[in-house]
């Protein structure tokens, strides 16, 4: 069986951003706010204090600015510093920590260190979901090259594919819908999935990842004055 490197990297934040508390943690964190799990430099209470969007948590959270969870947590509060920090791991990969990490730690050649480099920097824009990094990554829409063979059985995609994906989740405004229908998670979408198939027999009801691609270019386009 064949694994997408986009599945792979998935697994690996929800462990990373869900890791579970020991059963001791889990009894001290039952009696503590937030505020004092920050306090005291817990990496889960960042990720939380982000996703909750503490914005009064913000003065803590610089006490850890060291931290690289605390650093996500902080962009993804919008505060302009780490936002940068984590656009710069796309713009200017081979010269950020992630690609030494690459690099060094994982003894990576030069080209999969920047093609891990560039993914991993593009899931972190994901998460921190500040539309003023939609420059950025839709600077990525041109990388079309093959990436890298990492594994016998990993299927990994090129940057460009990777960037349309994200675009598709950033709730952007005029977002090109592309798909011809979706079988979403209500009822109703299930049904009208059925029945759109049922009234287009043999055609496909997805868009091609050319398509996808094409579809957001032009949308970058007609729209690239509202993100500077």
């Amino acid at each position: 069986m064949k694994l997408s490197l986009r599945v792979i990297l998935n697994s690996v934040a929800v462990i990373v951003i869900g890791t579970t508390l020991t059963i001791c943690q889990g009894s001290q964190a039952q009696t503590e706010t937030l505020e004092q799990r920050v306090a005291r430099g817990d990496g889960d209470a960042f990720i939380e204090a982000a996703n909750q969007n503490r914005y009064d948590l913000i003065p803590a959270l610089e006490k850890f600015s060291d931290d690289t969870t605390a650093q996500k947590a902080l962009a993804r509060l919008g505060v302009k510093q780490f936002v940068d920090l984590f656009v710069k791991q796309l713009t200017d990969t081979t010269n950020t920590d992630l690609y030494a990490y690459y690099r060094s730690r994982e003894q990576r050649d030069p080209k999969t260190a920047e093609y891990l480099s560039k993914i991993s920097a593009l899931r972190n824009l994901l998460y921190i979901h500040d539309k003023s990094t939609v420059r950025a990554i839709v600077s990525e829409l041109d990388d079309t090259n093959r990436p890298p063979r990492l594994a016998r059985d990993m299927v990994c995609e090129a940057p460009a594919a990777e960037a349309v994906w994200i675009l598709e989740r950033m709730g952007l405004e005029n977002a090109p819908v592309v798909d011809k229908v979706k079988s979403g998670d209500t009822r109703a979408e299930q049904e009208a999935f059925e029945k759109w198939m049922e009234q287009h027999p043999g055609q496909g009801p997805t868009a091609s990842p050319e398509e996808h691609l094409a579809a957001w270019k032009k949308w970058w386009d007609q729209n690239k004055a509202k993100y500077p």
